[in-house]
């Protein structure tokens, strides 16, 4: 009979034994921690805003199982209070920092390909006079650069150079565009007559 059967018996699922217990019910922040015992405790990003159950094992250790049962942390308990860090954290701002840096980089070569040696020089310049900040004086310079174009703003760039002046405002403020009233008239359609009759304002009585 038993030889019968055992072809649809089918294998018990395994299961952690101490999730049979009663734990304790906790939300996951937004930024990937759980609360327990007024300390924080990182769990995977993707449990972020869920439920999780926490057992505390022995006062020394707990850990920590999504609501189906699924272990998924394990943490020794805190007991300095310290703030711990999420090694995804760490990941993710490793990555943006690598981003960053090539982002810069790009934006420096293109600075130095469209003004050559002076603006190098002039990046000397920015980076003793206005530090961390340099990548956003070079940003708006390029604008200005797309802007008026190379042949009106690297003059400003070689005055800066000569008075010491190392800012994207003393660059703007030195820039000549090639804008003439001359050359706004000849734009203008010269056969409008822009006169008026002074009949015209007559008011009937």
């Amino acid at each position: 009979m038993f030889e019968e059967e055992k072809q649809y018996l089918i294998n018990i699922p395994e299961i952690e034994p101490r999730i049979i217990f009663n734990m304790d019910l906790r939300k996951v922040t937004a930024d990937g921690f759980v609360s327990w015992d007024g300390s924080l405790y990182p769990v995977p990003l993707k449990y972020c805003l869920r439920n999780v159950l926490i057992d505390s094992v022995m006062g020394k250790y707990i850990k920590i199982y999504d609501e189906k049962g699924q272990f998924i942390a394990e943490h020794n308990k805190n007991l300095f209070k310290e703030s711990l860090i999420h090694p995804e954290h760490i990941k993710f701002n490793e990555e943006c920092i690598l981003h960053r840096k090539n982002k810069r980089s790009k934006l420096v070569n293109r600075f130095i390909e469209l003004t050559g040696e002076t603006g190098n020089m002039f990046l000397e310049g920015l980076k003793k006079n206005t530090g961390s900040n340099i990548y956003w004086h070079v940003s708006e310079i390029i604008n200005y650069i797309e802007l008026y174009g190379i042949k009106n703003v690297l003059p400003a760039i070689n005055i800066c150079l000569e008075s010491g002046f190392y800012d994207k405002n003393s660059v703007k403020r030195l820039i000549k565009p090639d804008i003439t009233i001359e050359s706004i008239g000849n734009v203008l359609p010269s056969s409008v007559n822009i006169q008026r009759n002074l009949s015209y304002y007559r008011m009937e009585e």
